[in-house]
């Protein structure tokens, strides 16, 4: 055991949310792996597509996320009873129209960015062509479930509990305002995506989805701090993947009524989202709502910068943590000419950063209380 000083401002006021935001997309990959070659050690034969078999696995290491976030992290970090509002029809409509607003916004923001790109004849390209179906694999139904499984099953909840679930009161906690919380943890979430983009598709595209992704985080963040109910900021995240991944799939298909239905169906999303920006516009100006105000009240808290950067600059760093294991890795099969020691390094190393991550979060005990001072 060991203590932590806690300082407002202080990198070791932060000290436990670090190790997290570290732990989370190695724990990830290391399920996936770890799943991997249980199926090529045991000549265990799932009688499926390469790709198939990959979307099921990064769900199933997505449900073990989740388990362990809900049953060992949340009730560990001691929030597990947070005060939250209850599910009625007009937050669900909220909820909604946010997802619609949100929608708008990323449509808007990838037709300015791609414009600019086109001026200087940069195309981007996506960095999820990778793990699209073909037209050959659309024909089974059962593909195009368990294509859409780690999307807006898996993805959703597991990124949702970790970032606006668990982050943001342990940020709370420690001292930092709730918006200021809300847009360290966007950038972190949107950087995040970023390195599948550079591997898969190319810098430009990558740019244009953690813009878009940011927005996103945004909306989402606000939809949980409003009601600290995680299951409306899961609703908009399922969606967005819903839509964001129906459409190429929809192309694949070569389906005339499906590229038209969802076409009409982005059309009526755009006009309502912008529909319901005019008006948080204008009912902000007449109203002035509490809450809002509240959220987006200009407050500081004395000497939070100095954590607050440093805790930043961590959760950027960490999730290139999995590709730089991976590239080390790589290069350790190289010179070794040994695909087993390639397997084990790669995860003994990632085991490791999780076991480190978690005996030191369990370990690292509060001296003394936080105490708050706002200032306007």
């Amino acid at each position: 055991m060991f203590i932590i000083k806690e300082g407002l401002g202080k990198f070791t006021n932060f000290f436990v949310p670090s190790m997290l935001v570290i732990l989370s997309p190695v724990l990830l990959y290391f399920v996936q792996n770890l799943i991997n070659i249980i199926l090529l050690t045991s000549n265990i034969v799932l009688n499926v597509d390469i790709l198939i078999q990959s979307l099921f696995v990064m769900f199933i290491s997505q449900l073990v996320g989740i388990l362990m976030i809900y049953v060992i992290i949340i009730p560990l970090m001691r929030i597990k009873d947070v005060k939250k509002s209850a599910f009625t029809i007009k937050k669900s409509g909220n909820t909604i129209l946010l997802f619609c607003l949100t929608v708008s916004v990323v449509i808007i923001s990838n037709f300015i960015i791609t414009s600019i790109f086109s001026v200087f004849n940069l195309i981007p390209q996506s960095g999820y062509s990778g793990i699209l179906l073909n037209s050959t694999q659309t024909n089974n139904p059962l593909n195009i479930i368990i294509y859409f499984l780690p999307f807006i099953i898996g993805a959703p909840i597991f990124e949702e509990l970790l970032y606006r679930r668990t982050l943001i009161p342990l940020l709370e906690k420690r001292g930092m305002p709730s918006f200021t919380a809300i847009v360290i943890i966007s950038i972190i979430f949107a950087v995040a995506h970023l390195p599948n983009d550079v591997i898969n598709g190319n810098i430009y595209g990558g740019i244009i989805h953690t813009v878009g992704v940011f927005y996103i985080s945004i909306s989402l963040g606000i939809s949980y701090i409003l009601t600290h109910n995680i299951f409306f900021p899961i609703i908009i995240h399922s969606l967005i993947n819903l839509v964001s991944f129906s459409g190429p799939l929809f192309q694949v298909m070569d389906n005339t009524v499906l590229n038209l239905i969802y076409n009409i169906t982005i059309v009526f999303i755009f006009a309502v989202g912008i529909a319901f920006l005019i008006y948080c516009i204008w009912n902000l100006i007449r109203r002035k709502p509490k809450k809002w105000i509240e959220l987006m009240r200009n407050r500081t808290i004395r000497n939070i910068k100095i954590g607050t950067v440093i805790f930043l600059l961590i959760g950027i760093s960490s999730a290139f943590l999995p590709i730089i294991i991976e590239i080390i890795s790589v290069i350790a099969l190289n010179l070794s000419n040994n695909i087993y020691y390639y397997i084990n390094l790669l995860l003994v190393s990632q085991f490791l950063v999780i076991l480190i991550t978690l005996w030191l979060s369990k370990h690292a005990k509060i001296e003394h209380e936080i105490k708050l001072e706002y200032g306007m």
